[in-house]
């Protein structure tokens, strides 16, 4: 399936941050029946900029796009797992079905199971990739501008801490725990 001009767009985006990674792109079908067009994820592999995997949806944009201004989504991971690709797409695709709340910053969401076996992140938290440079998470495209958000694996018991004390001080325990960002199996930091 070929991607349209925005999606063709944040792909040379992804790709030119990422000089020297392999970066694969697979698109999924619209969701019926509410007729969202078919959503693209980009599969970074490790390389110079990172040795993580990353992977970042590439359609959101073409969907819902306000006054010029649009979010796409990434998910960081230790390990390669198409299934994080296809739960980037659903999260996309929930994000862009008119019937439902937009997936916004500091917006938690769960997919009812954990995200890989064995994880004790059972939650998203959606945040701003702090992880990788401006030039990453902000993008332009002919007619606009807009920004990566990352979907951030937490568990339940931060998400309460999230809940009861704000992102702020969930931050602050992230760094006074030195925790590993991308692994959904670490110990819980709250």
């Amino acid at each position: 399936m070929a991607l349209d001009p925005i999606q063709d767009q944040l792909v040379r985006h992804i790709a030119g941050f990422f000089t020297g990674h392999e970066v694969e792109v697979q698109t999924f079908p619209g969701v019926e029946p509410t007729e969202i067009p078919p959503i693209a994820v980009a599969t970074v592999g490790p390389g110079p900029e990172s040795d993580l995997w990353i992977y970042m949806s590439v359609g959101c944009t073409t969907v819902l796009h306000d006054a010029g201004h649009g979010n796409e989504f990434m998910i960081v991971s230790g390990e390669q797992d198409g299934r994080l690709a296809i739960l980037l797409a659903l999260a996309s695709a929930y994000h862009c079905d008119p019937e439902t709340e937009r997936l916004e910053y500091g917006h938690t969401f769960s997919f009812g199971e954990p995200w890989l076996p064995d994880a004790t992140c059972h939650q998203f938290l959606v945040t701003i990739p702090t992880i990788f440079e401006r030039a990453l998470f902000n993008y332009e495209w002919t007619d606009g501008y807009g920004q990566f958000l990352w979907l951030l694996p937490i568990t339940d018991s931060e998400a309460r801490f999230l809940s009861e004390h704000g992102q702020e001080a969930l931050e602050h325990r992230f760094e006074a725990n030195d925790i590993p960002y991308w692994d959904p199996r670490r110990p819980s930091a709250a």
